[in-house]
C-alpha cells in the first residue's frame, strides 16, 4: 500500500507540474477522475483531492499574477511608444519650423538687397525726379529695416559729399527748375531725411528714431543744414562749406565731432550743444554771427586759428576739458559771460579787435593770454580763479603797445604818485586809465586786487576832490 501512495503522488506531482505549463488545463476536470491505473491495479484517489485542490489553488494565482505582469508590461511598452512618436513629432515639427524660418530670413535679406540695389541705382539716375524717388525708397528701407540704417546713412552722406555748384556762393533762388534748383531739391531731402531721424527729442517720435549714427559729411556742400536737436555716435564736417543757416542748437555727439576748416557762410547756431569727445573747430572760419549759448564741452575743446568775422557768444557755456583758442581772430564783440572753464584754457595769441567780455567767469585751471591782443575793453568784471594766476605776459592793450600786466599796475601807481607831487591834470588821467585797466585784467580774489583798488579810488577821489574845489579851473 506505501508503494501505491508514492505511485499515486508521483503521477500527481507530474499531472500538476503538466497542468501548470498548459495554461487554460483544467486540473479540477482532469484529476478528479476516482481511479488511477497503477501496476498493481486501481487505485482510490480521493484521497489525494485535497492536496490537489490545493495545488489548484497555487495554480490559478501564478496564472493571475502571469496575467498582471503581461498586462502591465504591455501598457507600460504603450506609453513609451506613445512618448517616443510624441517627442519624433516635435522635433519634426521644430525641423519643419526652423527650414521655414530661414527660407524666409533667405527671402526676406534677397528682398531687401534688391530694393537697396535699386534704390542706389535710382539714386545714380541723370534724372532728378528719379534720383529723388532713390532717397525715399532708401529712407523707407531704412526705417523698416533697422540693420540697413548705417548703410542708408553712409550712402546718403556720399550722395551729399559729391561736387555741387561753386564753393562759397549762397546764391540758391527760390524755385529754380534748372538743373541746379532740382539737384538741390534732391540734396534738401536727403538732409531732411537725415534732420528727421537723427532727432532724439520729444517732437519726433520714438519709432522716426535711428540710434547710434555716424555721420560723415567732410567736404560736403550743405545748404540750410539743421541738425537741430539731433543725437549720433560720432560726426565729422571736416572741410565742409555750409551755406544759408547752421543749426545745430541741442545736438548731442556721444564721440567726436570735427568741424576743422569748415566754412559757415550764414548765420551758425551751437546754443545747447553737447560734445563728451574731442570738439575740434580748428581753422573754421565764421563769416556771420555765431551764438554758442550754454553748450557743454566734456573732453577737449580747439578752435585754433578760428576766425570769427562777426560777433560770437559763448554765453553760459562750460568747458569741462582743455580749452584752446591759440591765435583765434575775433573780428567783432567776443562774449565769454558766465563760461565755467574747469580745465586750462589758452587763449595765447588770440586778437579781440572789438570788446572781450569774460564777467563772471569761473577758470577753475590754468588760463593763459600770453600774446594776446585787445584792441578794445577787456572785461573781467566778477571773474574767479581758483587756478594758477591769468597769464597775461605781454598782452597788447593800447594798441601795439606791448606791456606787462604787473608793469601796468607799476605805471598807474607811478603816475599816481607824480599827479600828487605834481598836481597835474595828465598825470592823474595816466594812472586812473593804467589803474582801471590793471584792475580789469586782475582776477577776482587776487591778493593783488585790493591794492589795485585801493589805487584806483584814491585817484578817483583825487580828481573828485579837485574838481570840486576848482570848479571851472583851467587844470594845468
Amino acid at each position: 500500500m506505501a508503494g501505491s501512495t508514492a505511485v499515486i503522488d508521483a503521477w500527481g506531482a507530474l499531472l500538476t507540474l503538466r497542468s501548470t505549463r498548459a495554461v487554460g488545463f483544467d486540473a479540477h476536470d482532469t484529476l478528479d477522475l476516482g481511479l488511477w491505473r497503477t501496476r498493481r491495479g486501481y487505485a482510490n484517489l480521493d484521497g489525494c483531492k485535497g492536496r490537489v485542490r490545493k495545488a489548484k489553488v497555487r495554480m490559478t494565482e501564478q496564472i493571475r499574477l502571469w496575467v498582471e505582469v503581461i498586462l502591465a508590461l504591455g501598457v507600460t511598452t504603450g506609453v513609451g511608444v506613445a512618448i517616443y512618436g510624441l517627442r519624433l513629432l516635435v522635433r519634426r515639427q521644430r525641423f519643419s519650423e526652423r527650414i521655414a524660418e530661414e527660407n524666409r530670413i533667405d527671402a526676406t535679406e534677397r528682398r531687401v538687397t534688391e530694393l537697396y540695389a535699386t534704390a542706389v541705382e535710382q539714386l545714380g539716375s541723370e534724372k532728378p525726379a528719379v534720383r529723388l524717388a532713390g532717397v525715399y525708397a532708401l529712407e523707407r528701407l531704412a526705417q523698416d529695416v533697422p540693420g540697413m540704417r548705417q548703410v542708408v546713412v553712409n550712402v546718403l552722406c556720399a550722395y551729399l559729399r559729391m561736387p555741387y555748384g561753386e564753393a562759397g556762393t549762397s546764391d540758391f533762388p527760390a524755385g529754380d527748375m534748372s538743373a541746379h534748383g532740382q539737384e538741390l531739391s534732391v540734396r534738401l531731402a536727403a538732409q531732411r531725411v537725415l534732420s528727421t531721424h537723427l532727432r532724439a527729442d520729444v517732437d519726433v517720435q520714438a519709432a522716426m528714431f535711428w540710434p547710434e549714427i555716424t555721420l560723415d559729411l567732410a567736404g560736403a556742400r550743405l545748404v540750410d543744414f539743421d541738425l537741430s536737436g539731433s543725437e549720433l555716435r560720432r560726426a565729422n564736417f571736416t572741410d565742409a562749406s555750409f551755406i544759408g543757416f547752421a543749426r545745430f542748437a541741442g545736438m548731442y555727439v556721444t564721440g567726436e565731432a570735427s568741424f576743422e576748416n569748415c566754412n559757415f557762410v550764414n548765420d551758425a547756431y551751437f546754443d545747447g550743444l553737447r560734445i563728451a569727445g574731442h570738439a575740434k573747430f580748428s581753422r573754421a572760419n565764421f563769416a556771420s554771427a555765431v551764438t554758442v549759448r550754454g553748450a557743454k564741452f566734456e573732453s577737449l575743446s580747439e578752435f585754433d586759428e578760428a576766425n570769427f568775422a562777426q560777433n560770437v557768444d559763448f554765453s553760459g557755456s562750460r568747458f569741462d576739458g582743455a580749452a584752446r583758442f591759440l591765435g583765434v581772430n575775433f573780428s567783432w564783440d567776443a562774449s565769454f559771460e558766465g563760461v565755467r572753464f574747469s580745465n586750462a584754457v589758452h587763449f595765447d595769441g588770440a586778437v579781440f579787435n572789438r570788446d572781450a567780455s569774460f564777467e563772471r567767469v569761473a577758470f577753475m585751471g590754468d588760463a593763459s593770454f600770453r600774446g594776446s591782443v585787445f584792441k578794445e575793453n577787456l572785461l573781467l568784471t566778477s571773474a574767479t580763479l581758483t587756478g594758477a594766476p591769468i597769464a597775461l605776459q605781454r598782452v597788447d592793450l593800447l594798441e601795439g603797445e606791448e606791456i606787462d600786466l604787473e608793469e601796468l599796475a607799476e605805471t598807474g601807481a607811478r603816475q599816481l604818485r607824480r599827479y600828487s607831487e605834481t598836481g597835474l591834470r595828465p598825470n592823474l588821467v595816466q594812472a586812473i586809465d593804467a589803474l582801471r585797466r590793471a584792475v580789469e585784467l586782475t582776477p577776482s580774489g587776487s591778493v593783488e586786487q585790493a591794492g589795485r583798488l585801493s589805487n584806483l579810488g584814491i585817484a578817483l577821489r583825487g580828481i573828485w576832490m579837485r574838481r570840486s574845489t576848482r570848479c571851472g579851473e583851467r587844470w594845468s
